[in-house]
């Protein structure tokens, strides 16, 4: 099928294509076209004295770009209409993914309050005891003011003190009760409670320890769990033992 030429009153020519029916020129239908020749000139001079002299639609329809303001024109109208959904329905649904539900904001400001509220270590109140050649981490101390060498044992429950560094910080044996019963590895002896109002060992200082003072049967003072039990940690790296308050 070829194109067809008809001849409008509009004094132009228009060509229609086979495949779309539109005119390449002003984009009419050839029914339209058939409409317009059809109707008489009386007829169409009624038609377009009711339009307005300066009608932009008029121009449009009678320039050679009328087939993109008949036919393009609904498209666009059709994507602003699809855009026009999008911002409507989707948009708010994006925002509301974005902030977390009610449950999910009480969840998160309990979990603040709770991390908030859990006791952290001040990494600045630390110190480092190192093992020596016996295979033992050795450190010393100071106690109510006073130098004392300990060995620390994670398996005594409590410090542990010889009855001469006990009189090296200023407690005297006739002042102490000896009514405990206490086992250690050269058999069984008695000790006396007390409480050591400080035990400092570089940055690491704890207050009210409790401690017990052996008669007899221990060579060396024990740094024991009353004292580590209290630290933030104390870690084993290597041959370093570190406490952290």
């Amino acid at each position: 099928m070829s194109n067809q030429t008809i001849k409008t009153p509009c004094i132009k020519v228009c060509a229609v294509d086979a495949k779309t029916g539109w005119c390449l020129g002003c984009g009419r239908t050839l029914k339209e076209i058939g409409q317009w020749v059809a109707m008489g000139e009386a007829g169409r001079d009624s038609i377009i004295a009711e339009l307005p002299t300066a009608s932009l639609i008029w121009r449009l329809w009678e320039s050679a770009d009328a087939m993109y303001a008949r036919h393009i024109l609904p498209m666009l109208a059709a994507a602003l209409l699809i855009a026009a959904t999008v911002v409507f329905f989707v948009v708010p649904k994006t925002e509301a993914l974005d902030s977390p539900p009610p449950a999910a904001a009480a969840l998160t400001d309990a979990g603040a309050s709770a991390s908030s509220s859990v006791p952290r270590a001040n990494f600045d109140k630390a110190a480092i005891i190192s093992r020596e050649a016996d295979g033992h981490y050795w450190t010393r101390a100071d106690v109510q003011g006073t130098d004392i060498r300990f060995m620390v044992d994670t398996g005594a429950s409590i410090v542990a003190l010889t009855l001469l560094d006990a009189q090296r910080i200023g407690l005297k044996p006739s002042d102490l009760e000896f009514d405990n019963e206490v086992r250690t590895a050269g058999g069984a002896t008695t000790g006396a409670y007390v409480v050591l109002d400080r035990i400092r060992i570089g940055r690491v200082e704890m207050h009210d320890v409790s401690a017990m003072v052996l008669k007899e049967g221990l060579d060396q003072s024990l740094l024991g769990m009353s004292f580590l039990g209290e630290l933030y940690s104390y870690e084993f790296k290597g041959d370093t033992l570190i406490i952290r308050q």
